[in-house]
């Protein structure tokens, strides 16, 4: 190991000792700094704001899609003969599932991104 690699891994350890017949050594008992800093308030605000967004645009998300097929539906019958609506109320119903299991899939992921681990101790929450 080279005194460059010595010197940074005994940085990150929290122990220097100089070569020769000079030895100094500082040790941190803790080299971890504890407490919350600045910028840890900002990434939790930032991860509440995320949080919230996440709800919105999911609800606008369907909310749309939803008003977009009713009024489709509603639209269609004033423009077209009578055997063609049924066509679009069967496009409604297949749309129909399609919002249920992308609604069910998001929610799954967003359920498992809140319940991920995210330290050495993450076994258990």
């Amino acid at each position: 190991m080279s005194r460059r690699e010595s010197r940074a891994v005994s940085m990150i350890t929290g122990t220097w000792r100089s070569s020769g017949s000079r030895r100094r050594a500082w040790t941190s008992s803790n080299p971890v700094i504890t407490g919350i800093k600045p910028i840890d308030i900002f990434v939790g605000v930032l991860e509440f704001v995320s949080e919230i967004a996440k709800i919105v645009s999911f609800s606008f998300r369907l909310f749309g899609n939803i008003f977009a097929g009713q009024v489709l539906l509603f639209v269609m019958p004033f423009l077209v003969a009578l055997i063609v609506p049924v066509a679009f109320f069967g496009l409604e119903l297949f749309v129909g599932f399609m919002q249920a299991f992308v609604s069910a899939i998001l929610t799954l992921i967003f359920m498992s991104m809140a319940t991920v681990g995210h330290g050495p101790d993450s076994d258990h929450h």
